[in-house]
């Protein structure tokens, strides 16, 4: 079982906690899953998101309210269309920031596809990972917990692992 780590808060700005999150699956499902995940990018978006400069996908960005309220707006547009649009989206503004550019073209038409899309992608990407038994564990710990002036491990890497460590004996431990 593999374990990917993630952290978010650690900045220390506006989060009052910290978050320690991981991801696992079996070593055996890895492939398939990125193959999966790889291939709803281009259902929902035309291409590779790597292709279109987009590095990293982060909660943060993808689920912003504006993307919400961004989805929401009455507008008729038929669900085949949404790629295209998400599609002519990513290259505008990619193209706008290649040039250094304020403004991207991009249109209401397309920002509204983009959205939408965006949020089936996420959909589908949380449908993947339960079709592929992803489990998630986390760890929170309060922003202002004293830190260890040893060199060990903090309090969020420890509880981490120990959560691990029990999903590990749960679900891999050898029947009777």
């Amino acid at each position: 079982m593999l374990l990917f780590v993630d952290e978010s808060g650690q900045d220390h700005g506006a989060m009052p906690c910290e978050v320690l999150a991981g991801v696992a699956i079996s070593q055996g499902n890895l492939w398939n899953l990125v193959k999966a995940v790889r291939s709803a990018e281009r259902e929902h978006f035309g291409d590779y998101l790597r292709n279109l400069r987009v590095t990293e996908l982060k909660a943060k960005k993808l689920l912003k309210r504006k993307r919400f309220r961004s989805a929401e707006k009455e507008m008729d547009i038929p669900d085949e269309e949404l790629p295209g649009l998400a599609h002519s989206a990513l290259i505008k503004g990619m193209r706008a920031k290649e040039a250094g550019a304020p403004q991207s073209g991009v249109t209401a038409r397309e920002l509204t596809g983009y959205s939408r899309s965006v949020l089936r992608f996420v959909d589908a990407v949380l449908d993947i990972a339960a079709g592929f038994d992803v489990k998630v564990i986390a760890s929170v710990v309060d922003a202002n917990a004293a830190k260890s002036e040893r060199d060990i491990l903090t309090k969020d890497v420890v509880y981490l692992f120990e959560r691990y460590f029990y999903m590990l004996k749960d679900c891999c431990q050898a029947p009777d």
